[in-house]
Parts: structure tokens; sequence; C-alpha cells
């Protein structure tokens, strides 16, 4: 998007600033008669040393001031600007090309101002935002988690934020698609994964950026995965998609991002060439399953490997278990296989029946 706008060329300045900006800002302090701490604070409140904005407190801090008379030099700039019959065409030109990036990450949207050759290398967008406040200049911006948003996009981006997490929540994990439908009014993949692609917590699972979970939002995909894993370990990455797809609430994505999500996990250890997962820390099975999965496991193990489905409802219904529950159970349990119609085993043991 930046190619297509042409930099502004600036003159080098005796203050030692560079970038359009914050030479105009520069200039402007002088002609207002500021100098020295007052020059100092000032410089601070407003980002031109490059660190970003900071509150009245801070910039005080960095001239000996008290946050009230930061307040009191700051509303005398204004005033000042506002009689200036300066057109501070810098400013503006910055920030009309913030609104055309935005939404876009704050480092980016500095890298194509400092390319303009509008601020310096390493400029905080707040700054401009606090610029723009002091001069008075009409703008739709704002600044939330290192990310511009124009304001009537920011609720819509907090709405999408929203809806991921339930998503990741509901699913087991995210997909851009389904997100972009749960949201309606014609949104599209495009900006959907735009937005996402702002917030730190979002982790993609696939080069393509079409599946994610974001960090802070349980998945069922990690319970899913205790359970098959604290009973048979280590597992190939076919077993844990198919435990996955075989849970009570089913977990559905491609092999690629099946694999991409065990690797999220702390506590899983993803070995490619072997087409393997294994834990990193020993998981109890009493915690992972309830009494009734406990039970079913508990007849494999005393009777199996190999059950067929009557077998195990049975004998659970011996075990004074309910045959429905059994049966809903047995079908549904991802830490157990489907060997054949109507034959099961708990994942893993069949591999040492003899075929």
């Amino acid at each position: 998007m930046s190619s297509t706008l042409e930099p502004i060329r600036v003159a080098s300045d005796p203050s030692g600033l560079s970038g359009a900006v914050p030479q105009e800002l520069h200039e402007l302090l002088l002609s207002a008669g500021f100098r020295g701490r007052q020059l100092t604070a000032l410089s601070a409140r407003l980002g031109l040393d490059g660190r970003g904005s900071v509150t009245l407190a801070e910039a005080g801090g960095t001239a000996g001031y008290t946050r009230e008379r930061v307040r009191q030099l700051e509303d005398r700039l204004r005033i000042h600007a506002a009689g200036s019959e300066r057109s501070f065409a810098a400013a503006r030109g910055a920030l009309s090309r913030v609104e055309r990036l935005a939404p876009a990450p704050s480092s980016q949207v500095a890298s194509v101002l400092a390319q303009a050759g509008l601020v310096p290398d390493g400029f905080q967008v707040s700054g401009l935002l606090r610029i723009a406040d002091v001069l008075a200049l009409e703008h739709d911006l704002c600044e939330v988690d290192a990310a511009v948003f124009r304001k009537r996009d920011l609720d819509r981006a907090q709405e999408t934020m929203m809806l991921a997490r339930r998503l990741v929540r509901r699913d087991g994990i995210g997909n851009v698609t389904r997100l972009a439908q749960e949201r309606g009014s014609g949104a599209g993949t495009t900006s959907v994964r735009r937005l996402l692609a702002l917030h730190a917590d979002v982790t993609w699972l696939d080069g393509r950026r079409s599946w994610f979970l974001v960090r802070g939002t349980r998945s069922r995909a990690g319970g899913v995965l205790r359970r098959m894993l604290s009973v048979c370990c280590p597992v190939t990455l076919g077993e844990v998609r198919e435990g996955l797809r075989r849970a009570p609430r089913p977990v559905h994505a491609p092999a690629h991002v099946v694999a991409n999500l065990c690797e999220v996990f702390p506590w899983l250890v993803v070995d490619r060439a072997r087409d393997t997962v294994t834990l990193k820390v020993a998981l109890d099975v009493h915690n992972t399953h309830s009494p009734i999965e406990l039970a079913i496991l508990g007849i494999f193990a005393e009777h199996g490997p190999l059950l067929t489905f009557r077998e195990v409802v049975e004998r659970g219904e011996r075990s004074g278990l309910k045959p429905m529950s059994v049966g809903a159970y047995l079908t549904r349990m991802p830490a157990v296989e489907r060997i054949a119609r109507g034959l099961y085993a708990v994942r893993g043991t069949s591999r040492a029946v003899p075929t």
C-alpha cells in the first residue's frame, strides 16, 4: 500500500530532528517562545523524541515540572497553534496516510511514515496522535494494543475478536471462513484475517492464516489431547486427528493444522520425522476421564484388547452401568478407536494384536 505514496523530501534541521512532522512541531514550539526545560517537557509530551507520547506527569519528570505545569504549557501551545496561520501540512499529510493504512499494526504504520520522510525511524504513532490533538487536526484514528484503527472500525474489530474467542471455545479451533460467516453483514475473509492479524493473542496454525487459536481462550482440543495421551503415548498425528474428530464435540481441521495445533501446547512434543506426538509431563488417567470412561477403559484392560460393541455394553451393564450410556461413550471416546464395524480397542493396544 505504501508504494503508491510519494515520499516527502525534507531538508536537514539544525535542531537535529529528522522527519517533516517533528521539524514542523519544533518550529511551532520555538515560535511560541518555548525554550529550555519548557521545550524539553513539551517535546516529551508530544513524542518528538521518538519514544511516543507520555503522560503529563512523565513529561514533567523530564524537566522537573509538575503535571499541572505541563498541562498549562500544553494549553498555551494549543492556543498558539489555533492562532497560527501555519497549515501544518506535514502533520495533516501523515494523518491522511495513516487513515488510508488503518487498520494496521502501529509498527507498520510508523515504518510507512518514516519511508515517506514524515517521521524518523522508530517514531511512535502515539506521538502523531498527540500532536494532532494539540493542533486540533480532525481525524478518525485511535491506537489500541499496538494497532491503529479508524474509530468507526474499532467496534467492528472488537466484535471480531469477541466472536473469534467464542469460536475457539465452541469448536476447539478457529477458522477464518467460519468467523466471517459468524460476523455476517457481508464480512469477507480478507477483512476478518486482517483484523485478527492485529492482535498479538492470535496464533496462526497454517501459512495461509486460515486457522487460529486465541491465547487465553480455553480450547476443547487441549482436553481431547489430554484424554488421548493419558491412555496411550505416543500417538501418531493421524490418530490425533481421528481422536479429535471422534470426541463428543468433534474438532475438525486438516492434517497439517492438527500438527501445528499440537505444537502450540507446551506439554506436547511433536516429532515430524516420526509422525508422533508425545507428552513432556505425565498425566493421570483418573484426572482426565469421567467415571464411566474409566469403567469402559477397565473393561478393555480386563477383557480386551479387542471387544465388540455388544461385549462392552453387556459387561458395562453387569457392572451397573446403563447400556445407552456405555454405548454413547464408547463411540465418542478419543482414547478408543474403532478397528472395524462394531469392533473396538483402546487406542494403541490393537498394534500388538497379530493380524
